[in-house]
This record gives structure tokens, C-alpha cells and sequence, in this order.
């Protein structure tokens, strides 16, 4: 079963591996992803892999993104998150499980970035609102939040994106 943590997947984001399969060395070839918006990197990396079918992603672990996973989970758009640290190396990844149906269609129809690097979108509290379907994800001070919970603990802060 092809999932994006397997090595067919790998090479075709990162090029191709060392013989034997293992992800050392994979921490140089990581670096050659997109750096600079890092959270549009793992929109579209959940986003590609549960419109092919993957039964999971992996990327580069930070603590936003596992907080951003955790998250999607807690709101059923994601089954399972966990971090792991390469073979013999110093890099952590994030392994994240999209979450489908019982007929097999993804949970996430829609993943869309709305403050990205050139444009930051702020707003607060009382002007956040809900998108017709799902959820705005919104970064405070105390945290991310969606738009429901950051409203109740009236904190405003940076839209990050929706999900449906």
C-alpha cells in the first residue's frame, strides 16, 4: 500500500534515496522543500494525500504544525497524529492520518491558507466568523484556536486558514 510516508513517496517529494530504503540522509533533501510558508506546506501536503487516498502524510515536524494536527484531530478531520525521529538521525517528522468516510471520501473537501506571508490577515474576536461549512483555524496569543473557541475566550489574532 502506497502511503506518503513510504519511499516511493518520499522520493518523488525529496528525489531519489540511498539503496536500501532507509530516510537517513533525508534531513538535506527535506531542506529542499518550500521554508518559507510552512503551514501552506502542510495544508497541501494533507490536501494531496487525502484527495489521492494516503492513508498517511509525513512532513517535517515543528511545534506549530503539531499543534495545527491537533487540531484538525480534535475536530475529526484528521484520525491520528504522532512525531518520530528519523532513522539514526537528528530530525523529528510528523506523521499525520487523514480521516474518510464510510465509503471511503476524505473529511477534508476544502483546505485553504488565508494570512500567508504577503498578506497577514488579522482579526479580532468580536469580527471572527464561521465559514458556511467547518472551520476557521485562528493563531492567538494563547494558542491556536478555531474561530468558535477563540470567540468564547475572546481572542482575536492571525486567520490562518479554513477547513471543510
Amino acid at each position: 500500500m502506497l502511503t506518503c510516508g513510504s519511499l516511493e513517496c518520499a522520493e518523488s517529494v525529496f528525489g531519489s534515496l540511498p539503496q536500501g530504503g532507509n530516510f537517513q540522509g533525508l534531513g538535506k533533501r527535506a531542506t529542499k522543500m518550500s521554508i518559507n510558508d510552512p503551514v501552506a506546506d502542510i495544508f497541501s501536503a494533507i490536501k494531496n494525500a487525502a484527495a489521492a487516498g494516503h492513508t498517511e502524510v509525513v512532513v517535517p515536524f515543528s511545534k506549530f504544525k503539531a499543534q495545527l494536527a491537533s487540531l484538525l484531530k480534535k475536530e475529526g478531520f484528521v484520525t491520528e497524529v504522532h512525531k518520530f525521529k528519523e532513522k539514526e538521525g537528528a530530525r523529528f517528522f510528523l506523521a499525520i492520518k487523514p480521516a474518510y468516510d464510510e465509503e471511503g471520501n476524505s473529511k477534508i473537501s476544502h483546505l485553504k491558507r488565508i494570512s500567508r506571508a504577503g498578506q497577514r490577515i488579522y482579526s479580532p474576536a468580536s469580527k471572527l466568523k464561521s465559514p458556511p461549512l467547518g472551520i476557521k483555524i485562528v493563531s492567538t496569543s494563547q494558542g491556536l484556536f478555531t474561530e468558535k473557541e477563540a470567540k468564547k475566550k475572546r481572542l482575536g489574532g492571525e486567520v490562518v486558514g479554513e477547513v471543510w
